[in-house]
């Protein structure tokens, strides 16, 4: 489903920006993905296009039957607009390097091998964040 592939949940070990944080059906969330969310916002910006979109996902699995279309029920403007306030503070991020801390289970690693244990164990977390503001240890 969509808002399961969207969403996260929080817990208190796991920090994450503000901007991340999102209500979903009186619940708590963050933000894992924001890709169907952006294409609206996409979409939504273009004069020539007109809405509204349905936002939703092509499921192709080996079996050719099983073959689905899966549709974002009714994504509200709220929704959106935290999407966009979420991508806008991923680009802030980046823009000031901000990097740290890592995230503890990343669904997708392809550098897991570069340390033999927690990167927050194997790094000097002062010396990095210096290294990243253009400032010496």
């Amino acid at each position: 489903m969509p808002e399961e592939a969207h969403f996260g949940s929080l817990s208190a070990d796991r920090e994450c920006p503000e901007y991340t944080r999102i209500e979903v059906a009186g619940r708590q969330k963050r933000w894992i993905d924001l890709q169907l969310p952006l294409y609206a916002v996409l979409l939504s910006s273009d004069p020539e296009l007109r809405g509204p979109f349905e936002l939703g996902y092509f499921n192709l699995p080996k079996a050719v039957d099983d073959t689905s279309a899966v549709l974002w029920d009714d994504p509200s403007s709220a929704l959106l607009a935290s999407a966009r306030a979420c991508a806008r503070g991923v680009i802030s991020d980046i823009k000031s390097r901000r990097f740290w801390p890592p995230a503890q289970r990343p669904r997708y690693d392809d550098f897991e091998g570069l340390f033999p244990a927690d990167p927050a164990l194997c790094v000097n977390a002062e010396a990095f964040e210096a290294f990243l503001k253009g400032k010496a240890a």
